[in-house]
């Protein structure tokens, strides 16, 4: 019997090397593969976490919309949610008859912030074509005037009337809801009043202590997300540059805006301030003497003309072709008001809002609100109180979304007017 041949348990040297090769080459790529899963891993989180704080900064909007007015300069965080790993910040700063809010978002390691202009809605009475005080007398239309919308007039009504040879020339005396008005102006927010007399006496260590920004003569962009104001001060300005961003520039005589100057968000405050005509931009001027504003000039929303007048006299004067977009003020003294003039006359435009302690004489359009102490005409055939000569005033011909101040007529609830990153 034969018996079989005996196996060898020898392998070639080579097969060894290959098995040990392919085991090592075997690893690294399975460690690559594992550790691209947990890069993948980490990757994913993290940009997750990136859209996360973009949610939530979405989130510190709402609530800076929704809460209570906050201290200014006073950062105010807030966690979203138990674990504690998503927070945000509100920071309010006083810009003008508005405010500036920052708000942040903080998940991780990412980091989101924005800053905007907040307005206010406008309440009931806000919404309305006009406001005029009950003197115990009819208000009088004639020419081309044309009331639309509601309108809160005095007891007496309103009844047509002529000026000079001139009498009324439409159909109806109002074109739309008469209610009453009261015999006195609408009392205005001290606080943010408070705050625009501090604007107009250039009081910046009051309105921005410990954020005060040095002058730059060459700076021609300030954004409003250094958080500072760059304020500079002068006898008398003469702007023909461009200027945006969180800039206040105050004189103590006079300001004069040229036509080629180009002016974003930008404040100024003077007892006089004059624009030349041909200016396009948004601004925010706080005098307390005169404002002139020349023809074709063109204030883009949100602007705001305030005139806060403690020694009368006072005039908000704009010639034809003049657009305003946004809120005008005029106030002073209410015993001295006749001291006080607002002339809008016939080709000039006012989209938006005014208070007018004073004399009201308007011959332009008015789309939006007005409230007035009293109208006033002036013509070659004699001066005219509580006339209304030409004037269009039509609360529904303005933008639904338009925002105004916290001043007067206004809700509790606050909107983004404009973002400003």
């Amino acid at each position: 019997m034969k018996l079989p041949a005996v196996i060898s348990g020898r392998l070639p040297a080579g097969a060894l090397a290959y098995a040990l090769f392919v085991s090592v080459i075997s690893s690294i790529i399975l460690s690559a593969i594992i550790l691209g899963v947990y890069y993948h891993q980490i990757e994913y989180l993290d940009g997750r976490n990136g859209n996360r704080s973009l949610v939530n900064l979405s989130s510190a909007v709402n609530l800076s919309l929704a809460m209570e007015d906050l201290p200014y300069h006073v950062q105010q965080r807030f966690q979203l949610f138990e674990n504690g790993d998503d927070s945000v910040s509100i920071t309010r700063q006083p810009w003008g008859l508005w405010d500036v809010l920052k708000v942040q978002s903080e998940t991780g390691r990412w980091q989101h912030q924005k800053h905007y202009l907040r307005g206010y809605q406008r309440d009931e009475k806000g919404e309305s074509s006009l406001f005029l005080v009950d003197e115990g007398r009819p208000m009088s239309v004639s020419g081309k005037a044309k009331i639309s919308g509601v309108a809160y007039l005095p007891k007496a009504g309103v009844r047509s009337a002529y000026v000079g040879r001139i009498g009324y020339m439409n159909d109806q005396l109002l074109y739309g809801k008469r209610r009453e008005s009261t015999e006195e102006m609408p009392v205005l927010n001290k606080k943010r009043l408070k705050t625009l007399e501090d604007f107009a006496r250039g009081n910046v260590r009051s309105l921005y202590p410990g954020v005060l920004q040095a002058a730059d003569e060459d700076t021609i962009a300030f954004p409003f997300e250094y958080d500072q104001v760059l304020f500079r001060k002068a006898w008398n300005w003469e702007l023909s540059d461009s200027l945006s961003g969180r800039i206040w520039l105050h004189a103590r005589n006079k300001i004069r805006v040229k036509a080629r100057a180009k002016l974003e968000n930008v404040i100024l405050t003077a007892p006089i301030v004059e624009i030349d005509s041909g200016f396009s931009g948004s601004l925010q001027v706080v005098a307390t003497d005169t404002i002139l504003i020349g023809k074709n000039v063109r204030l883009e929303y949100p602007s705001f003309l305030g005139l806060i007048n403690k020694k009368p006299p006072a005039t908000i004067f704009m010639e034809t072709g003049v657009e305003v977009n946004g809120v005008i003020l005029m106030t002073g003294n209410e015993r001295l008001f006749r001291q006080r003039i607002l002339a809008i006359p016939d080709g000039a435009t006012v989209n938006g809002q005014i208070y007018c302690q004073g004399m009201a004489e308007v011959q332009g359009t008015i789309n939006g609100h007005l409230t007035a102490r009293k109208f006033l005409i002036n013509t070659f055939s004699g001066v005219y109180e509580n006339y209304v000569f030409n004037t269009q005033l039509d609360a529904a011909a303005l933008h639904p979304e338009f925002v105004g101040g916290d001043l007067w007529f206004y809700r509790n609830r606050k909107e983004v007017m404009q973002w400003l990153d």
